[in-house]
């Protein structure tokens, strides 16, 4: 996401964890029709925050 500083930060977005896979599928196509260039990264490690925070420099 770009901050109003106009630096990039990582926020989550989407369904919830215990989102069904139709769920997550739904956000995803709506995500593709706004904007086509999207990406989707899932982490899928203990503490998603601490990842972040180390491989970034603004953390």
């Amino acid at each position: 996401m770009l901050a109003a500083d106009g630096s990039y930060r990582w926020q989550p977005v989407g369904p919830g964890e215990s989102a069904s896979s139709a769920d997550i599928a739904g956000f995803l196509a709506r995500r593709a029709r706004f904007d086509g260039d999207s990406w989707a990264i899932e982490l899928d490690i203990a503490d998603a925050e601490r990842f972040i925070a180390e491989t970034t420099s603004s953390g």
